[in-house]
Order: C-alpha cells, then structure tokens, then sequence
C-alpha cells in the first residue's frame, strides 16, 4: 500500500482529528503536529489568535506568522521522519495547504483531479 508522506487532517472541534491522527502514528510511526500547538507560540492572546489564525485573511500578519510556522514545522519533520500527520480545526484547510504546497514544492507532485485531494507529496 502506498502511504502518503504527509496526511494532513482538518475539521471542525471535537469531530475525531486527534483520534484519528493518533491512530494513523500509531500505525505508521509518524510523527503528529497539532495546529494548536503552533498558535500557542503566537502570542498570549489566545481566543483572538486562534480565532485570527484559523479564520483570518490569508494577508493578516498572524496568518501569515502561522502558515510560516507550520511550514517550518513540517520541513523539520520532513528532514527527520519518513511522513508526519498535521492536524487542526482550520475553517479553510485550502489556504493552509496551498500555501504549504507552494513552500514545499519540491516534495510535490500533482495527482489525478478524480481523487479527494489536490496534491499527494513524495517524500
């Protein structure tokens, strides 16, 4: 079975995402970032942050600090583990991982249009 390198699990409070990524490191030992852990470090305005980062304007500053973050993150898991799982209640995951996909470009590499995601990642 091919396993993608980075499975990426977005939805909204309370509907499984970290069981479900917990069972998904379990089995394939990948390494789980959790997008809460990364607006933690943002700042010490955490209902507004988490409120600006999740649903905010792809140009706000704090947006566009945790995109640059969650980068960061996943280059480093990259570099050190064979996939990673990144999960978050993000209000639109497309901005996220379109802006991720531009950063880790050379990991990429476009699939079939009649599969559920846009891109699959070869790492």
């Amino acid at each position: 079975m091919n396993i993608p390198s980075i499975i990426y699990i977005a939805g909204k409070t309370c509907t499984g995402k970290t069981t479900l990524s917990k069972q998904l490191s379990d089995k394939y030992q990948y390494p789980i970032i959790e997008l809460d852990t990364i607006v933690d470090v943002l700042g010490d305005e955490k209902d507004h942050l988490y409120i600006e980062a999740y649903q905010g304007d792809i140009n706000s500053p704090v947006v566009r600090r945790f995109i640059d973050l969650t980068v960061k993150k996943l280059s480093e898991a990259i570099r050190n583990y064979h996939g990673v799982i990144f999960e978050g209640a993000i209000a639109n995951p497309d901005i996220l991982m379109d802006n991720c996909i531009i950063n880790l470009s050379t990991y990429i590499r476009p699939i079939s249009t009649t599969t559920t995601s846009k891109y699959s990642l070869d790492l």
